[in-house]
């Protein structure tokens, strides 16, 4: 049992390394340079050279990996260009939210599990147990995100009866609007 657990704990570190790897690897396959987006279309050479430097751009391959997973270990996932912040944080403000789909979605399901579960275990073989069956394997076989398109698309198009345009309003202030692009 030991050298079991040994040996999954050893598969399990190589498929993180493999990832953190491929993760890596994006960055340099990616077709545009960050210190030409960062220092702007106009930038002189020696600004898109200043900026590759404070981004460690100039330094090896493998110590820009090594300076990539030892951030990685520590905690620190690294700066967004985008929003000019530490992803870390970015993470932690959309947390609260992430958690209550997470436990909705939670409860949801697996109350529906569990009376699906009870009614065709209390009358196996007829149609509600069959029905039961093909709608809990039509659920499992149907990829993600088709399955997450339909249920935007029939909850938030066809029924009228939630916005898709911002947070709950006990957690979010400002006013709901609809905003272009909400609709498939």
């Amino acid at each position: 049992m030991a050298a079991f657990l040994v040996r999954r704990t050893l598969y399990g570190l190589l498929v993180l390394w493999v990832i953190s790897l491929a993760t890596f690897a994006l960055f340099f396959v990616a077709p545009h340079d960050p210190a030409r987006i960062i220092a702007g279309r106009l930038a002189t050479p020696q600004t898109v050279a200043l900026v590759q430097h404070r981004l460690g751009l100039d330094q090896p391959i493998t110590t820009q990996y090594w300076h990539f997973v030892d951030g990685l270990l520590h905690g620190n996932l690294g700066y967004s260009f985008y929003s000019s912040t530490q992803v870390n944080s970015l993470l932690l403000s959309r947390l609260p939210v992430t958690v209550s789909l997470a436990l909705g979605a939670a409860v949801l399901w697996l109350s529906a599990g569990v009376l699906i579960g009870v009614l065709s275990a209390a009358r196996p073989g007829s149609l509600i147990d069959r029905s039961a069956t093909v709608l809990v394997l039509t659920g499992l076989s149907t990829p993600t995100f088709l399955l997450g398109i339909l249920l935007i698309y029939f909850f938030f198009c066809c029924t009228s009866r939630a916005s898709t345009s911002s947070r709950p309003a006990a957690t979010f202030p400002f006013p709901r609007t609809p905003r272009a692009g909400h609709s498939i």
